[in-house]
C-alpha cells in the first residue's frame, strides 16, 4: 500500500455512486470522508438562524452560497483526522470553489464519476432513506420489508431533494459547471475519469489502481 498522503477528491452527478465509492476508500486507507451534502444537512438540522437557510436551498435544490460553503469546509479540513488525508465528497462544485479550495490544500487524487442524465433519474428514482441516517436502493439495496427500515423498523422516505424535479435542476447546474472544474483539474495530472456504470466492485478495484498501482498489479 502506498505510504503517500491520499487527500482524494470525487465528483460526479447525484447518484453516480459517490457514497459507496468514498465508503469503501475510507475503510481502505483509513481516512475521513467530508460529504458536503452530509454536513450541509447536519447544519440544516439544527435550531440556528443558519440552518434555515441551509434548509430552505437544500429543500429548494438551489446551491448553498460559496462563503458559506467554503466557512464549513475550512472547519472540518481543520481537525486532526484530516491532516494525513480525507476524502471529499461533493465540494468544490465549480471553479471558484475549486481555486479557493487549492489555497487551503493540494490534492493528491481526483476522480471523477461520469453517468449519463438518463441513468441519474433513473438511480434516483429508487433510492430511499430513514430519519435514523439508513440508506437503500429499491434495486441495489432494499430493504429486507417493502419501505421500512432493516435498523429502526421506521417507515422510509424519499428525501426533499431526490424529488424529480429538483433533481433534474441540480443535474442542469451541475452540467453548467463541470466543464471548467474537469479542465482546471486536468491541467494538474491527478485527474481520472472514471465510468460509473460497471459494478460496485469492478469501479473500485479502477479507483485503487490509480492510487496504489503496484498492490494492484500484484
Amino acid at each position: 500500500m502506498s505510504k503517500k498522503n491520499k487527500k482524494i477528491l470525487f465528483f460526479g452527478p447525484v447518484a453516480s455512486g459517490k457514497d459507496t465509492q468514498t465508503f469503501l476508500l475510507a475503510k481502505k486507507y483509513c481516512l475521513p470522508v467530508i460529504a458536503m451534502g452530509n454536513l450541509l444537512r447536519e447544519q440544516a438540522e439544527q435550531k440556528t438562524q443558519l440552518a434555515k437557510k441551509l434548509f430552505s436551498y437544500l429543500k429548494s435544490g438551489n446551491l448553498v452560497p460559496d462563503y458559506l460553503v467554503l466557512k464549513i469546509v475550512q472547519k472540518r479540513l481543520a481537525k486532526k483526522d484530516s491532516k494525513a488525508g480525507f476524502i471529499l465528497d461533493g465540494f468544490p462544485r465549480d471553479l471558484v470553489q475549486a481555486r479557493s479550495l487549492e489555497k487551503i490544500t493540494k490534492l493528491d487524487y481526483v476522480f471523477e464519476l461520469k453517468l449519463s442524465n438518463q441513468e441519474v433519474l433513473k438511480r434516483v428514482a429508487d433510492r430511499r432513506i430513514c430519519h435514523c441516517g439508513a440508506t437503500y436502493h429499491l434495486k441495489f439495496k432494499p430493504p429486507q420489508r417493502k419501505d421500512i427500515c432493516d435498523k429502526c423498523g421506521k417507515r422510509l422516505f424519499i428525501r426533499d431533494d431526490d424529488q424529480p424535479a429538483v433533481i433534474k435542476k441540480r443535474l442542469q447546474i451541475y452540467q453548467q459547471n463541470i466543464k471548467a472544474l474537469r479542465r482546471f483539474y486536468q491541467k494538474q495530472k491527478n485527474y481520472y475519469l472514471i465510468d460509473a456504470r460497471p459494478s460496485i466492485e469492478e469501479i473500485h478495484k479502477k479507483i485503487v489502481s490509480k492510487i496504489d498501482p503496484e498492490s494492484s498489479s500484484g
